[in-house]
């Protein structure tokens, strides 16, 4: 589709990820530490299990002690960026959970759900789009039979010469 709206004489520049690059390899963990805080069983929903039983009218006793136990083994983990914005923001409206009515923490503890599941997901995009050194060089062989000129795909590396990912160029026919 990029061949086909390039102007004629127009550059594509395309880096793809190294599938066994460092940002790939780094997505994979933020992946894997957030799979915990949005689990069945993981704190996100006990949060918002408190809530609705907060909502109900019911024995808060064994929700908020499980709220509790994974809130501990959560902060127990190494943080990254996205595990530290949720046990931040998990921890603000469970300490403000008395000031508000039951579908506060209800709520929020969705947002978390869902923000740290959508930035999974995103992530897990992202890993999966990685090519490894065939994949770039069927990428830059599709680009060539969409009418782009594209050599061979170069490889990019982090001063330290780990893969970091592939660059590829390509330029459209006649200008």
């Amino acid at each position: 589709e990029a061949a086909r709206v390039l102007a004629p004489g127009g550059r594509l520049g395309v880096l793809a990820h190294a599938r066994d690059g460092a940002a790939v390899a780094a997505a994979q963990a933020r992946i894997a530490r957030a799979a915990s805080l949005i689990a069945p069983d993981g704190l996100a929903l006990a949060v918002r299990a408190l809530g609705e039983a907060r909502a109900r009218g019911g024995d808060e006793v064994g929700p908020l002690d499980a709220v509790r136990r994974l809130f501990a083994e959560e902060t127990a983990r190494p943080l990254d960026e996205t595990a530290g914005w949720a046990l931040n923001f998990l921890a603000e409206i469970l300490n403000k959970r008395g000031q508000f009515p039951p579908e506060y923490l209800i709520a929020n503890a969705q947002t978390v759900l869902d923000e740290v599941s959508a930035h999974s997901a995103r992530l897990s995009l992202m890993t999966e789009a990685a090519l490894d050194e065939a994949g770039a060089h069927s990428l830059a062989q599709a680009a060539r039979a969409a009418g782009l000129s594209a050599p061979a795909p170069e490889p990019v590396r982090d001063p330290a010469g780990r893969p970091v990912g592939w660059w590829l160029e390509g330029r459209s026919g006649a200008s």
